[in-house]
């Protein structure tokens, strides 16, 4: 298990931040470990929205199905996702801070290797941080280049 707990403050009201981390579509905009990312589920972010991404890892690319299973509009969305070697608990909060217009954002992920792949952890524990951090990295240069007002 590698378990990732990042805090950005970002330049945008809540509204704004929420509506663009919650629906995960986005996060290739924001994400360098997200190649390509699709809502395949109908209509508005809600509990049970489907998204499939394909995600790059060591130059390896691998397809992951991600599920929302908790949604509180311009606080927190909860998501699972799982492929074929790794299952990850996101967990996305969102808070205003003590400046006007700037929003915190709190990413947990429980990410953990599936099967045999689960004995690589300890070798891969730091490489899967840094793919956290950058994460969170590219989230903050999204906002920086406003791609939540596109």
């Amino acid at each position: 298990m590698v378990l990732l707990k990042e805090i950005r403050v970002v330049n945008s009201t809540k509204e704004k931040a929420f509506n663009f981390i919650a629906q995960f579509a986005n996060a290739s905009k924001w994400d360098p470990g997200v190649v390509s990312s699709v809502q395949d589920t109908p209509g508005e972010v809600a509990v049970g929205t489907k998204y499939s991404l394909v995600t790059t890892f060591k130059g390896k690319e691998s397809q992951m199905t991600y599920y929302v299973t908790e949604y509180l509009p311009n606080q927190k969305v909860v998501l699972n996702g799982r492929s074929d070697i790794v299952s990850a608990h996101d967990i996305i909060e969102f808070a205003d801070t003590a400046v006007e217009g700037e929003t915190k954002i709190t990413y947990t992920a429980d990410i953990r290797l599936k099967g045999i792949a689960w004995l690589a952890t300890p070798f891969v524990y730091f490489e899967l941080k840094k793919l956290g951090k950058d994460a969170l990295d590219g989230m903050s240069s999204a906002f920086e280049r406003k791609e939540h007002e596109k």
